[in-house]
């Protein structure tokens, strides 16, 4: 019989409209590759009511979702609300899934309030606990100005977070400025693994769709410079974005700056004030079965991410996929961004939030499109050979395996296939 896996995670891949979604469905297909049987359990947004069979599970071939109504693990600015949440109640129902799927390991995401409640269920079933750190919420809360690093909750976060890494077996998460920040806070270094985000290799840039969405937008043959995400929060630094794009469309009037994603009034706002809607499109967010469209329209790739903590830390899927579809980066110079290709090679680092710096970067990138097209090749050749999702994901299998054979040693646990 399989290994069963119960991945206890805050939502899933029905939910395909951010990296956490994507990330959750690449871990669940890879569980099963590697010779597991992923079963996973999450409780859903507030209110919602019990549900059963999720649409999306056929298509990733993984078992029918658990869910609970609980507001437990939604975070909210309120300390006082956040103490008032009955963790015992999460914990009771976490208890009765596993006494009933009877799972070999228990592996939860972020945030704290999963990790603390699976920390506690696994001593009390004698399993072996991975808690998986993908982002640090508390962090994100201050960089949209939610919370001050004064504040009691941010404090509480922070505590519960690492509580909840010094309980598991093994800790993974997505970067190594990710894991040094760990280790400085007490986490063992031997304790984490880095699994950065990676993708399943994809076909080469379609033309036919580089000309189809270009046409849809109205972009013309000019360069194309874009952003893409779920929803443009302040941390994102789509603001220094549209400041520094009224220097590009001087020099280069024939420059379109494609946004996809939800963008606030005041980004709108902003771009009218400057004088230069015409020149940036606002798609709305985009169907993630469509984004590939939006990718191949492109010509170069910009996260132009704030100096927040949460930028220097965590390192977003998106400039993956997009280097995946050919596309050289101008990103901010953060760690956590710092470790996706190569500067010069596969992309520009500029300081962030300074949008001279950023225009500088732009103009030099877009005014060169030989240059552009072979540091897109270099930048999809990195990714292949860096950020292969099948071999990323081979950590998963030996992680399990080794700790199966600890809290088992006299069963004998089959390798993780390769």
């Amino acid at each position: 019989m399989l290994p069963l896996i119960l991945n206890y995670c805050h939502h899933g891949p029905d939910e395909l409209v951010d990296g956490y979604a994507v990330r959750t469905g690449l871990v669940l297909e890879s569980q099963r590759r590697l010779g597991f049987l992923p079963r996973v359990t999450r409780p859903p947004a507030p209110g919602a009511p019990l549900a059963g069979e999720d649409p999306y599970l056929p298509r990733c071939r993984t078992p029918a979702w658990h869910r609970w109504a609980t507001a437990a693990c939604h975070l909210t600015r309120s300390f006082a609300l956040i103490l008032r949440v009955d963790l015992g109640m999460l914990a009771q129902y976490l208890a009765g899934v596993v006494a009933r799927q009877h799972p070999r390991l228990l592996l939860a995401t972020t945030p704290w309030p999963l990790g603390r409640t699976a920390a506690g269920v696994a001593r009390r079933f004698s399993l072996p606990f991975v808690y998986e750190v993908r982002s640090l919420p508390e962090e994100s809360m201050v960089a949209e100005h939610r919370l001050t690093p004064g504040d009691d909750y941010y404090h509480y976060a922070r505590t519960r977070e690492i509580a909840a890494m010094q309980a598991a077996d093994r800790v993974v998460t997505l970067s190594e400025a990710m894991k040094d920040d760990f280790v400085s806070r007490g986490v063992p270094a031997g304790r984490i693994k880095v699994v950065p985000n990676g993708m399943v290799p994809t076909p080469l840039p379609d033309p036919g769709a580089r000309r189809a969405f270009r046409a849809r937008w109205q972009l013309g043959e000019g360069p194309v410079a874009g952003y893409i995400s779920s929803a443009f929060r302040s941390l994102e630094g789509v603001e220094t974005l549209i400041r520094a794009w009224p220097a590009v469309e001087a020099a280069l009037p024939r420059a379109r700056l494609v946004l996809a994603g939800k963008e606030t009034p005041e980004q709108r706002a902003l771009a009218e004030q400057l004088g230069i809607a015409s020149g940036i499109v606002f798609t709305g967010t985009i169907p993630h079965d469509r984004i590939g469209e939006a990718y191949d329209a492109l010509d170069l790739f910009v996260i132009p991410r704030t100096h927040d903590r949460i930028c220097r830390l965590v390192t977003p899927l998106k400039p993956v996929e997009a280097m995946s579809h050919g596309l050289p980066l101008v990103a901010s110079r953060l760690p956590a961004l710092a470790e996706l290709g190569e500067e010069g090679r596969t992309g520009w680092l500029v300081p962030p939030e300074d949008p001279p710096a950023l225009a500088a970067a732009l103009l030099s990138a877009l005014s060169d499109p030989d240059r552009l097209r072979a540091m897109g090749r270099a930048a999809r050749a990195w990714v292949m050979a860096h950020r292969d999702w099948e071999k990323l994901s081979a950590a998963y299998g030996e992680i399990f395996s080794e700790l199966l054979a600890i809290y088992a040693p006299s069963e004998r646990v089959p390798p993780p296939r390769r």
